[in-house]
Order: structure tokens, then sequence, then C-alpha cells
């Protein structure tokens, strides 16, 4: 009886004992606060941004766009949580009140955003100009919806800067390099902008911007067609991959060429990676083999563009004998390609269309080059063709010496936008003057360096303008030709009156005469059924259903090359409201419509889908009752085959394009105007041209007088370049690529057509009269020679 207790004691006392360490290790588990707390997890935006930038731009630089040019842009998202599938939409627009010529546009398209992943979304917005002369400040704006809902994100809107806005005359320059402190001396360049810190300068614009592009991105910010790229002037290709380029950007660069970009190829890197790839047509010297760059050929370049007065020649010329002057190339010189004058064979250049590829068989950064006096001069004149320049100096109203830097051969300081680029498209270039054409008068500027070419004072050249000569002219005409023609109401009325007439008393006295009148009441539905037919089609009215599409279009070609730019001007006319889709067989392309009187709301603007294979879709254009609507079109089309004309001017029409009518032009160089009548120019037929000293105007007999008047235009021998060959001619019909949904019950249109046979060739580079340095000793000695006639005069 007395032992069990104190059993029951020693088991309960070794129990609690053993329970001891689990109450000790609980204690982190325990919610007085005493233990460490758990660790809570991060909460996290489901989506994630980073600031917009357009194309092309880089870390330094990720926001330009010049006005009434098409400018691609790209956003990066990345969603946290979960895979996400959504539309972007997006616009630029001016934050001062818009008065210009069209609507506002959208550009949509899908995304798909896995999870964790960001991803980059490219689109194309479009920065119309105003009727304000002053600088405007533009908004981009991106608006993400999922599931159609909205979803705000920071970093999708941006305010575009007066400093990120392109001038007229200002254009972007892109080097592409895997070494960009090569070119930092690029960046103060006096052919960028004429400035200096060791004296003052009077205002100067600039000239271009400058972007360095490399391979540190997945996809290089470049723009993926030729109207995102009108905006550039000059693309230096350094020792960048092919490899960094997309397909449809290396594309982009063949077509910008070919309307008029340079395209400078530098050493031998380019030259040799460029002739693997669908850009190798644009290479003038192919390389074989490397070699030791010639010291003696490398001297004499030296010593022919020194600028007179130049100190640093002679160190330069030291430079080279003490060491090797770099690495060049063997190879043969493309047929059509021809060395630069006073270059000694170290430069090549190649014309393409109105663009231009020049080739260096050095490196321009090179020690031996890159620290001459003269070096900037060089650039400016030999590599990129601009005007010779002079710096000055004078006095400003305070009396304090300023130095100013001018085109002597121009009379101006301010550069004209045709000295900074060579890119033309007709359509929006040329200065077509108005004669007995249609419209209001020519309101374009002619250029002072390009006298064939308009320029605008905020687009400059090249620009998406509702302005430019052709599409006014071309609109005119559609104004008076477009939509279904409504007689008169008294020839309405009398058409009804004589369709009664005979359904009734005509109808009864015929068959009261024949004997049968039991007959006239079998007639009279007959006859009430042809009638019906016969008056709407006399008043050409369509049962409220008629739907009427007439264009005008502009087709310009470049000798050699099988793609041309074509440009659409089409009038819709509609009996019964509706809305359009227009869609296209390629991305190449740029539409608008064209602005109509009323106001349109911005959820009621039209919309440029990028998600619809195999190109974009205009959607969301309505047209009223009774009413016509304009669109204004551009696309890079492939004619399926080249025109070329050989050096005994046999052309050979090799493209699936047959012309109506076709006539030559050629200026000679002392400006004598010539011409040769080709007439019918089928797909795959070839003609001799034989040209005769023309002798009046041109007239093309089986066009519409206004259509005549107009191609006769672009004829015109102020418009015509010295040495230079061209066809104007035309097709009947208009070129496949566009799809109006719903179809039209009537379509008409006439294609008219400019092909560049020849170019003239680039006028010798002109070195510059003088160098700012040179200057300012000059100055300085002249200064120290008056102190001292001072002192003289005292000492006396």
């Amino acid at each position: 009886m007395l032992v069990k207790p104190s059993r029951h004691r020693w088991l309960s006392t070794h129990l609690m004992l053993l329970l001891i360490p689990l109450t000790v290790g609980c204690e982190g588990c325990r919610s007085d606060g005493r233990g460490e707390q758990a660790p809570q997890e991060e909460t996290q935006d489901p989506f994630l941004t980073e600031s917009l930038r357009t194309l092309p731009s880089n870390a330094d630089s990720s926001i330009g766009i010049k006005p009434s040019h098409w400018t691609s842009a790209r956003q990066k998202i990345k969603s946290t949580q979960t895979d996400v599938r959504g539309e972007l939409r997006s616009r630029v627009r001016c934050s001062v009140e818009d008065v210009g010529t069209s609507e506002d546009l959208y550009a949509k398209q899908k995304v798909i955003l896995p999870r964790g992943q960001w991803r980059d979304i490219e689109y194309r917005v479009f920065p119309k100009q105003t009727a304000d002369r002053r600088r405007p400040t533009y908004v981009v704006e991106n608006r993400l919806s999922v599931a159609g809902k909205p979803v705000g994100l920071p970093s999708m809107r941006k305010v575009i800067q007066p400093n990120e806005i392109l001038k007229s005359q200002e254009y972007f320059f892109l080097v592409l390099t895997t070494r960009p402190e090569r070119f930092a001396r690029f960046q103060g360049a006096d052919w960028i902008k004429f400035q200096s810190n060791d004296f003052r300068t009077a205002d100067s614009e600039s000239n271009f911007r400058l972007i360095t592009l490399s391979e540190q991105e997945s996809r290089l910010p470049l723009p993926e067609t030729i109207f995102d790229w009108t905006s550039i002037a000059v693309v230096l290709w350094d020792d960048l991959s092919t490899e960094a380029l997309t397909s449809r950007q290396q594309q982009a660069i063949a077509d910008w060429v070919r309307h008029g970009g340079v395209l400078i190829l530098n050493g031998a890197t380019p030259s040799e990676t460029l002739a693997y790839t669908a850009l190798q047509d644009l290479v003038p010297m192919r390389m074989d083999s490397r070699i030791e760059l010639d010291t003696g050929k490398a001297k004499k370049l030296l010593v022919n563009w020194t600028v007179s007065g130049d100190a640093t020649l002679e160190k330069q010329l030291a430079i080279l004998n003490q060491s090797t002057a770099g690495i060049s190339f063997l190879g043969p010189l493309r047929q059509e390609a021809q060395y630069v004058p006073q270059s000694d064979s170290l430069l090549t250049e190649l014309t393409v269309g109105h663009g231009q590829v020049i080739q260096t068989r050095f490196d321009l950064t090179s020690d031996w080059i890159r620290n001459w006096g003269s070096y900037d001069s060089f650039v400016n004149s030999v590599i990129l063709r601009r005007p010779r320049r002079e710096v000055r100096s004078k006095l400003d109203p305070i009396g304090e010496r300023i130095f100013q830097q001018v085109y002597p051969d121009y009379g101006t300081a301010q550069a004209d936008p045709a000295f900074n680029t060579r890119f033309r498209i007709a359509s929006r270039d040329a200065f077509l003057p108005s004669g007995d054409l249609v419209g209001e008068g020519n309101q374009s500027v002619v250029s002072r360096y390009d006298s064939t070419t308009a320029i605008d004072s905020q687009s400059g050249i090249g620009g998406w303008r509702a302005t430019s000569d052709f599409v006014r002219l071309g609109t005119d005409i559609l104004r008076k030709q477009s939509g279904i023609p409504i007689p008169e109401a008294k020839s309405a009325i009398f058409i009804l009156v004589s369709y009664l007439l005979i359904l009734v008393p005509v109808n009864y006295l015929i068959f009261r005469l024949l004997g049968r009148l039991e007959w006239f009441w079998i007639a009279v539905p007959l006859v009430a059924f042809v009638g019906t037919i016969v008056v709407a089609r006399t008043i050409q009215l369509d049962i409220g259903f008629a739907r009427s599409q007439s264009e005008i279009a502009l087709l310009e070609i470049h000798e050699g090359y099988q793609r041309a730019h074509l440009t659409r001007l089409v009038a819709v006319y509609n009996s019964l409201s509706s809305d359009y889709q227009v869609a296209f067989d390629s991305p190449d392309v740029a539409v608008e419509p064209i602005k109509i009187s009323q106001k349109t709301s911005a959820e009621n603007a039209p919309i440029l889908d990028f998600a619809k294979a195999p190109g974009l879709v205009l959607d969301g254009f309505p047209v009223q009752s009774n009413q016509s609507r304009m669109l204004r079109v551009e696309q890079m089309v492939d004619l399926g085959g080249m025109i070329t004309l050989s050096v005994d001017n046999q052309i050979k029409n090799l493209s699936r394009l047959g012309f109506r009518e076709a006539v030559a032009f050629r200026k000679t160089s002392d400006g004598q105007i010539q011409s040769a009548t080709i007439g019918r120019l089928d797909s795959g037929q070839q003609k001799r041209l034989e040209f005769v000293s023309r002798t009046g105007e041109s007239n093309f007999d089986e066009l519409p007088s206004q259509l005549s008047n107009l191609l006769s235009t672009l004829a015109q021998s102020d418009l015509i370049p010295p040495g230079s060959t061209r066809l104007i001619g035309w097709y009947d019909g208009v070129l496949e690529g566009m799809e109006m949904i719903p179809e039209m019950d009537q379509e008409v249109g006439r294609t008219l057509a400019i092909a560049h046979l020849r170019l003239p060739e680039q006028p010798d580079p002109q070195i510059d009269v003088n160098l700012a340095s040179q200057l300012r000793e000059k100055l300085k000695d002249k200064e120290v020679s008056i102190n001292e006639s001072f002192k003289g005069i005292n000492r006396r």
C-alpha cells in the first residue's frame, strides 16, 4: 500500500523531464512575441514596366521624334504573377490644341506576357505636325488591357520635351559599333553642331542627332520598315555583326538606301560581313583579303584634304612615319562603283537610287586621321558630301567678338534640310508647281540646295504632310471625280413622268390598237419591272447600297531594284453609312484617313491593328450616308522584277507591271531636255530609246485631262535634275495589296509612275574654306600686332 504512491511520483517526474526539451523547442512557435518571427512574403505588383523609348535610341538618348515622320517605339512589360494575354493600345498626341489635317490614330496589338519574363512590345505612332509654328510638346500614351479591363501602370506615358523633338534640318546619324568610345569625337564635331569652348559662337542649329547602337540588347533598337526610317539620314556601320539585325531590319535598310539613305562602311569588317547578307549588293568593293594599309596612300589622303593653314598636318605625317597605319583590304570593285576623287583609291562609293554607299579601306577612328585638325572638314565634305563651310567673325551689338559658321556657296548660316539628308519620296517631297492643275496654288518652299525638292518648316524633307504637292493636287482631283453622280431634280422628274406615261397610257393604246386589251394587265407588271431597272440605272441610285472607290496612285521605281514605293489616294463613297476595314498584305505600310470636318472622339478614332497577319489592318474607317471620305496609303510593293536601262539605251521591263503609255526624259549636264517616246511597254518587253530634243510639253492623250496634266507636271524640265533620265508613264488600274471590307460595288483607278533610270552623279567634294582654330590664331596675331603698335606709339 505504501509503495504505489512513490512509484507514481517517480514515473511523473521522469515524464516531465522527458517533455522539457519539447517545450523549449516550441518556444519559437509561441505567439507571445519573445521568439524570432517568421519572415513574411513580400507583396509584388502584378505588372512591372520600364520607360518607353523611341527607335532608334540608346541609353543616353532614349527619346527622339521628328514631326510628321512615322516613329517606332518600344515598351517593356513584365507579368510577375501569372501568364497574361492582353492588348496594348498606343498613340501620340500633341499637348497643344491640334489643328492638323488628320485624325489621331491608335496602334493596337495583342500582348502575351509569360510570368516572370520581360517582353519588348514594339508599335508605331505618328506625331503629326500642327499649324502652330512653335515647337509643340508631344505625349506618347500606352494602355494595357487584360480581359477587356484597363490596367493602370507607371511608365506607360511619356511627355516628349522640346529638346527631344528634331528640328526641320535635324536628322538621326546612327553608328553601329561594339566600341562606342572610339566615336566619342563625333558627338562634338562641328558638322553635328558648330560650337567651341574656346571662344563665343553665334547661335547655331544642330544638323544631326548622333545615336550609337551596340549589341547590348537582344534586339537592336532599329525600325523594321522604311516608313519609320525617314528621319534617319546616315548609318555608319563599324564592326557590328549582321546577326544583330533581323531580316526585316535588313530589308528596311535596303529600301531606305534606294530612297536616299547614306550608308558608310568603315573599314574591312562591314565590307566582309555584309557580303554574305541580303545587303551584299550595297558593298562597292568586295573584300577578298586583308592587308596592311599603304602608308604612302594615307599620307596623300591627308595632304589632299588638309584645310589651308592646318598646323597638325606635319604631326600626323610623322605618326605615319613612325608606325603602321592599320589594316586595309583588297578585292574587286563593282562595275557601278568608283573611287572617290583624290582619295588615292582608299575610298570607294556606289550610288544606288537616290542613296549612296561610302566605303573606307581604313578605319576612320585610327590615330593617324582621328587627331588630324582637318578631320571634321574631311568627314563633312568627303564622307557626308555636305557643302563646304567657312568660319567668320563679327562683333555683336555690345562690341564683343562672336564666331559664326556659314555656307558661303549658299549665303546662309543655317543648314537647309537637303544639306543633311538625301532621302526623297516623290509623293512627299517633289516640288510640283500647280500651273493649270486644280488646287489652290503651290504651298511649298523650295530647297535652296535642291530646286526639285520642297521643304517644310517643321518636318523638313521626307515628312508625311497633307500639304505636300502631289497629295494636295491628287486629292483635289479625287474630290471632283469620286462618288456616284446624282442627276438634278428636274432630270429625275422627267424620267419618272416618262416611265408613268409608258406604264399606263402608251401601254393601253398599244394593246387597244392590237385588239388585245386583256394583255394590258399582263404587261403592266413586266413594264413596271423593266422600268424600275431603267430608272434606277438612269438616275444612278442603287436602292441605297451603292459603294464606290476611286483611286489615284503614284508608283516610284528605282532602276535595278524590284521593290517600289506606292502612294495611294483613295476616295470611298457610300449611299448608306458603313464602317470599313482596310487590310494590307504586308507590314510595310503607312496609312491615315484624311481628316473630316466633324470632330471624332478618342474612343472612335481609327485603329491600326498590327496583330492581323500578313499585314496590318486599319479598323474603324466610317463613311456617312451620301458622303465621300479619303485615305492616304503608302506601301512598299514587290514588282516581281526590275526595270533596267543599259548603256546603249535599251530599256527592259522585267516587272509584272505593264505601262499603257510611257515617255522617257533626260536632261544633259548643260541643261538640254531630250525625250524618247516609248508608247506601250508591256511586262517582259524591251525597247530601244531614241532621244530627240524635246519641243513643248508632253501630253498623255488616253488619260483624263486633269490626270494628264498632273503626269505632265512630273515631266517638267525644271523638275528633272541635270544628268538624270527618268520614265514617266501610267498603268490602267490599281495595284494589288490593299482590300476594302466590305467589298466595293464600283472600283476605278489609275496608277501614275516615275522610274528613275539614271540619277545625276554627285559633285566632287569641296574642302572647307578655313578652320575655326586657324581663324582664332589669325585674330590673336592681329591683336598682338595692334598692341605692339600702340606700345611703340606710347614709347615715342
